[in-house]
């Protein structure tokens, strides 16, 4: 049976491209590519009015697939509705004449089938905006389960061809079999199959991070439909284990003694228990909630790992949150007895340490550990038995307050060698309590402060020995003088930053200071 394509009604389309379309449907049509069901016109007639304004289309991608779309008269009040099929893919649905409706707003159209129980998005048209083919449709087909979406072009002779009759019948065909039925329920079996997969993949990654395998299993029985086709899976608990098997040996050795099995079904609430046989139960409910940072952080509590304890070979104590990203959680340094917070840099797990380059020592996971590269040295901690960890976490006093405060503010030089050093309180400390420093490298020593001016013109930092006056600009010192009487000395400005290891180490200012950091 043939199909002509009635005269239009513009009704949606610009007048050159329906003037197209329907130019593309004139003519008679050759037989059907394969066998199809028949189905009379009056039939047809009866359950689908075909649009007069689209006419039914052929399009074709350089893969080989073919998308047909026979796009029905609107009903008042309802989305649009169109029949399409696509060919050319190994895919349940290719083949299959489904019935789709438009979710988009015009002029875009964003045609949606009922497929694996949900609206899945299936072919997008729209005009285009800018470039050479503005002004011209473009239409592009995204099949189910599929991250790409292909570029479809218009088959002139295809269109010319489409047998419409016996489309719809097809689609009756599908109908009226279950086919279509079958397509919009979700299919257990693939995502029975993907949920495998992860788990697989997570399981690997445990083997690899843990030393060795960890069994698992999956309450397929307790999974409705729509919690199989969601996002959060079971692989969760497995990823979490394997994250901080990450962290150090002795949560290696922790996790590979207490967690031997991990079991993953669906309840009414999300939780996530560890039983007396050492089974690791993740519980997820509706809402699918427990996430993998969720997972991990319960996990963490589960097995009383929030912290680490670490020493190193001089049996200092340190104690951080490895997992802390915002800098929220402090880093103690100690012994056993007193742990002392650390001053923190500019991020997590960075602490300020003049011994260390750019003032920065950067706790990092090492083989064993973590360690802390100084300037001159690699300090490495280990973990502590777990015994000794619940003990030191227990009693030894934390003190909030942090030891060492004061930074280093001016530095300059005669011609003679003689330095001029000025430090205070770090800005976060109050950022006063000046402090002037005088004399040869490696002999530097304070010198008396008597009085100091503070005003636009600079600071004076009036001395028994003489006067310091500095110039500061808005982001350094700019000028420096010393003056003792009538002699005015101009002094040499050098920059902070390159000079740390001279001032912490080379003038001799701090060698009886203790200041409690890693490097030290």
């Amino acid at each position: 049976m043939s199909y002509t394509c009635p005269i239009v009604r513009i009704s949606k389309l610009p007048l050159a491209i329906s003037l197209s379309l329907v130019s593309a449907c004139a003519g008679s049509a050759p037989p059907p590519e394969e066998p199809v069901a028949q189905v009379s016109p009056e039939e047809s007639a009866r359950e689908f009015v075909i649009s007069e304004a689209t006419p039914p289309r052929v399009y074709r991608n350089e893969s080989g697939i073919t998308l047909r779309m026979v796009v029905l008269e609107p009903h008042e009040g309802e989305l649009p509705e169109a029949l399409l099929q696509f060919k050319g893919a190994n895919f349940p649905a290719a083949g299959k004449v489904m019935l789709a409706r438009d979710h988009g707003t015009a002029p875009y159209q964003n045609w949606k089938i009922r497929y694996d129980g949900d609206e899945r998005n299936i072919v997008k048209i729209y005009l285009e905006t800018s470039g050479k083919a503005r002004g011209e449709l473009s239409v592009s087909l995204r099949m189910p389960r599929s991250r790409a979406a292909s570029r479809m072009q218009l088959d002139l002779e295809a269109s010319k061809a489409f047998d419409v009759d016996a489309f719809i019948a097809t689609h009756l065909r599908h109908k009226a079999d279950g086919t279509l039925d079958a397509l919009a329920k979700v299919d257990r079996k693939y995502h029975k199959e993907q949920w495998l997969r992860r788990m697989a993949f997570a399981h690997k990654e445990v083997e690899k991070n843990c030393g060795q395998a960890l069994p698992y299993e999956v309450d397929f029985a307790s999974i409705s439909d729509v919690q199989l086709s969601s996002k959060e899976l079971c692989e969760v608990a497995l990823r979490s284990v394997a994250k901080l098997c990450r962290r150090d040996t002795q949560t290696r050795e922790d996790l590979r003694q207490r967690v031997s099995k991990v079991r993953c079904a669906y309840a009414e609430n999300n939780n996530l228990s560890l039983d007396a046989d050492g089974t690791l139960n993740l519980e997820l409910d509706n809402s699918n909630a427990m996430n993998s940072k969720e997972a991990y952080t319960r996990l963490k509590e589960i097995l009383g790992l929030g912290r680490l304890v670490l020493e190193d070979e001089k049996k200092r104590i340190i104690v951080f949150d490895p997992d802390d990203q915002t800098g929220n959680s402090p880093i103690l340094l100690g012994d056993d007895k007193v742990l002392r917070k650390l001053r923190l840099a500019q991020q997590a797990l960075w602490t300020w340490d003049p011994h260390a380059r750019s003032r920065v020592a950067e706790l990092k996971r090492a083989d064993t550990g973590w360690q802390v590269r100084c300037r001159s040295k690699t300090v490495r901690f280990h973990p502590v038995s777990r015994k000794r960890r619940a003990s030191i976490l227990k009693n030894a006093k934390q003190k909030e307050d942090v030891l060492w405060r004061r930074e280093a503010f001016a530095l300059a030089r005669d011609n003679r060698g003689i330095y001029y050093y000025v430090d205070r309180l770090a800005p976060q400390f109050g950022g006063k309590s000046f402090r002037v420093f005088r004399g040869p490298r490696g002999q530097v020593g304070e010198t008396a402060l008597v009085d100091i001016v503070d005003d636009s013109d600079g600071k004076i930092f009036a001395t028994k020995r003489g006067k310091l006056r500095l110039v500061i600009g808005k982001n350094s010192m700019q000028e420096a003088l010393w003056i003792e009487g009538k002699k005015r000395h101009k002094l040499v400005v050098l920059p902070l930053s390159g000079n740390i290891e001279l001032i912490y180490t080379g003038l001799g200012i701090y060698d009886s200071e203790v200041m409690g950091t890693i490097c030290e």
